[in-house]
């Protein structure tokens, strides 16, 4: 009996495209897209459906849900284009987006939505519109500021970044977010710097206030005491000072701590603002290391129109990559993953494909809270994530998972023979496993296998029981493919799933001999 030698995959992290595959560590990957790694479990993640037809042949600039109180709930978008019959629609849970008939908004402008005090409001640095609950729209309300950025804060109507003043913060009267003293109601946030203000976000019972290369924060609130004094003297505070960021939708709230992208000229990164503030201990407050390759590769020249999103769990991030204009790839991480590497701490990264978001938001407009999102392609579609079936908006997705490179020496070179691992069966599709060896340039198949399973034994002998049993029923079964003669010192294993249905994999385990010492 021959006897091989064993690599085991005890403990699945995400994928790591930092460093080349061959040096990776246990746990990681060199790609994984789209799928999900939880429970020491890669998956094939849910797809994404348009929630009505489409609005029109342009980009959704910005969404939000909006929900009067004891009204019904809403989901308004604003389509881009100047040459629309209307830009905002709204939708309430059935039929299709209605317009409002309004078409007077600045073509391309991002719009950033905020409810206060049962108003929504938009903002995009050139125009401001407010709806009522009566869903009647005001383009440029008198007084309103028509800042870039905005939140509801301490019943006050926060605005930011006017074109006249790039780092001032207006605040509404207490309560009253429709009217605004311009004249004595704002301060400046270390002016005439050479940043402005992109980004404002609430963590803590403090407002912060983002540039490009800082963060603040504003606090002392206690009703109507509030001031310019208060503000200006006493309560705004640097937080960090180097880093900051270029997009308002990047900035992500999680409870105790923010993630946001984050530019200096070098690669682009998202951070921890926990971890930023003790960088000196905690890797610079950077958590996408894994994924610096990817990081690399983004339109540096777009990073504005990143955009966030978070369901409870997961964190996503639409980003430009290539010299894309719009968000063609979503990065999804999992901040309570990770893992202590020998170099450095590893994160639950993995990379979607497939979808567009422009824009993220969250509505129980369903029943419960439920991440969507706005297209940033011409398909005029609001979509919803982790829908039942496993296709965006009916084309299928498309796992591909990529393990590192395996080596049983790394000066023998081996015969590599057999991969175990454990599936989930009950599925119609197919999973197609594949390898190489020496990091050549494609990936060889080994064997197609049926993720359909099988079904207890028939006839006589058989445990197959009419009206329980399932033919080619669910449940986890172990497998085991030939490696079609792989020699070689570094062997890599690639997995697809290219059908609209679900795929499931675990405990991968290889097996082979290592040869002789030679000097090839």
């Amino acid at each position: 009996m021959q006897t091989l030698a064993k690599i085991q995959e005890n403990t699945l992290i995400g994928m790591n495209d930092r460093y080349p595959p061959h040096l990776l560590e246990q746990g990681l990957f060199q790609l994984i897209q789209n799928a999900v790694v939880d429970q020491n479990k890669i998956t094939k993640r849910k797809g994404t459906n348009p929630v009505a037809a489409s609005l029109g042949t342009q980009t959704i600039l910005g969404a939000s849900a909006y929900q009067p109180i004891a009204g019904t709930k809403y989901i308004v978008a604003l389509l881009n284009g100047a040459t629309n019959t209307a830009d905002l629609y709204i939708w309430a849970g059935s039929g299709a987006f209605t317009a409002f008939g309004i078409s007077s908004f600045t073509t391309d402008a991002q719009m950033n939505f905020v409810q206060a005090s049962n108003v929504l409001y938009g903002f995009n640095g050139v125009d401001a519109v407010s709806i009522d609950s009566t869903l009647t729209a005001t383009v440029n309300p008198t007084t309103v500021p028509q800042g870039l950025v905005a939140v509801w804060f301490h019943n006050y109507l926060f605005v930011a970044n006017v074109a006249a003043f790039p780092n001032r913060i207006y605040w509404s009267n207490l309560g009253d977010p429709t009217t605004f003293d311009q004249t004595n109601n704002f301060v400046d946030i270390n002016p005439n710097d050479g940043d402005s203000i992109t980004a404002l976000a609430i963590m803590n019972d403090e407002l912060y206030i983002y540039k490009n290369n800082t963060i603040w924060t504003l606090t002392g609130f206690s009703g109507t005491t509030f001031s310019v004094t208060t503000a200006g003297s006493e309560n705004t505070n640097n937080k960090i000072y180097g880093y900051g960021t270029p997009s308002q939708k990047s900035v992500i709230v999680t409870g105790r701590d923010m993630y946001y992208l984050s530019f200096s000229g070098g690669i682009p990164h998202f951070r921890s603002f926990l971890q930023t503030q003790f960088a000196s201990t905690l890797e610079t407050g950077i958590v996408s290391y894994d994924i610096e390759g990817t990081l690399q590769g983004l339109n540096t020249s777009k990073l504005s129109l990143c955009a966030g999103g978070f369901d409870g769990k997961t964190a996503f991030w639409g980003v430009p990559t290539g010299a894309s204009t719009y968000n063609n790839a979503v990065l999804r991480f999992t901040p309570s993953v990770k893992m202590k590497g020998k170099l450095m701490t590893h994160r639950s990264w993995v990379k979607e494909t497939g979808y567009n978001p422009s824009c993220f938001f969250t509505s129980s407009i369903a029943g419960q809270n439920t991440l969507y999102f706005g297209d940033g392609t011409t398909t005029g579609n609001i979509s919803q994530m982790n829908y039942a079936t496993h296709a965006d908006n009916g084309t299928a997705v498309v796992m591909d998972v990529r393990t590192r490179d395996y080596e049983m020496d790394q000066v023998k070179k081996a015969k590599w023979k057999y991969l175990y691992f454990k599936y989930l069966t009950g599925s119609a599709g197919s999973l197609n496993i594949k390898a190489r060896i020496e990091q050549a340039v494609n990936f060889t198949t080994q064997e197609i296998l049926s993720l359909q399973g099988t079904s207890p034994g028939l006839g006589p002998t058989g445990t197959f029981t009419l009206g329980v049993s399932t033919l080619g029923g669910s449940g986890i079964a172990e497998h085991r493919t030939t490696l079609l003669q792989l020699i070689g010192h570094a062997l890599g294993i690639q997995f697809l799933e290219s059908t609209a249905n679900s795929a499931e994999i675990e405990n991968l385990i290889l097996l082979g001999k290592p040869k002789g010492y030679r000097n090839n």
